[in-house]
């Protein structure tokens, strides 16, 4: 299907001149998919996307979600053209990761994903997120690109799911924290709040209190550790991210009142830096 094509197709549907058994959903998904790079910033954020996660959440079969979560996390999906940071391929890369953050969140009310398949998707998200170096959120030529929010709302949506084996929860805490203990960027769009929901989540469902405690208890040492290695923009970078994630975890925790031991660590470290 042409781009010219799928974008009447989808206007239609916005404006309720089509009706949903009237298209072929299967083939509307594989166009996005296929022509997201070219399609105007504004008709993939004001209708593509809104109108992918309608048809994810209300008009797809089982099958064919599994078959998009298997196509998503392809090479030339989800790693397409992974550790540049200039190309536009970030568009295919922050869509694939987009699209796997609503189907998880799908298969979490509703299963869908036979195990093999939550499981693969589990570990090429944790792996994406790894490898991603391109941390560019928006900008005029591409949009909202933000594959590292869409990446830990994807986590947060794993933990959620009942399937999801509670040994696999330190995995998912190293590497949310991970990225955001970088010094290559400065989080400006609300990171850190996402990652601390994905961590409460984990509280949750059972993860360790002293775990956490510990943790955060050695972040000062670690900041002065890193002061020693890096250049004062790369500290400045990494101080601030650090700083962000726990001053967000110490309001969430003091509006919520929620575990006092955890919330005295954080405030403690909060003091040091």
């Amino acid at each position: 299907m042409s781009e010219e094509k799928l974008i009447d197709i989808l206007h239609q549907l916005k404006v309720e001149e089509l009706e949903w058994d009237e298209v072929n959903v299967d083939q509307l998904v594989d166009s996005m998919i296929n022509n997201i790079q070219t399609i105007e910033v504004s008709e993939r954020e004001k209708t593509v996307i809104p109108i992918l996660i309608e048809i994810i959440h209300k008009h797809m079969s089982d099958e064919s979600l599994e078959a998009l979560a298997l196509r998503c996390v392809k090479e030339d999906h989800l790693y397409s053209d992974i550790g540049d940071t200039e190309s536009s391929n970030k568009i295919t890369r922050a869509f694939s990761m987009l699209i796997l953050k609503e189907l998880l969140n799908r298969d979490a009310k509703d299963v869908f994903m036979s195990n093999p398949t939550f499981d693969r998707v589990r570990k090429e998200v944790l792996l994406y997120i790894d490898l991603e170096q391109d941390y560019r959120s928006y900008n005029v030529e591409l949009g909202w690109v933000n594959s590292i929010t869409y990446s830990i709302d994807a986590i947060h949506e794993m933990i959620k799911n009942t399937r999801l084996d509670p040994n696999l929860h330190t995995e998912m805490f190293q590497t949310l924290v991970n990225k955001m203990f970088t010094f290559q960027n400065q989080y400006q769009f609300d990171e850190e709040e996402h990652t601390v929901d994905a961590i409460q989540e984990l509280l949750k469902k059972g993860f360790s209190e002293k775990k956490l405690i510990d943790f955060f208890a050695r972040v000062p040492a670690f900041l002065e550790r890193q002061k020693e290695k890096l250049n004062p923009f790369q500290y400045w970078n990494l101080y601030k991210n650090c700083k962000q994630l726990l001053m967000t975890m110490y309001v969430k925790m003091d509006l919520e009142k929620t575990n006092p031991l955890l919330f005295t660590e954080v405030k403690n470290c909060l003091t040091k830096l």
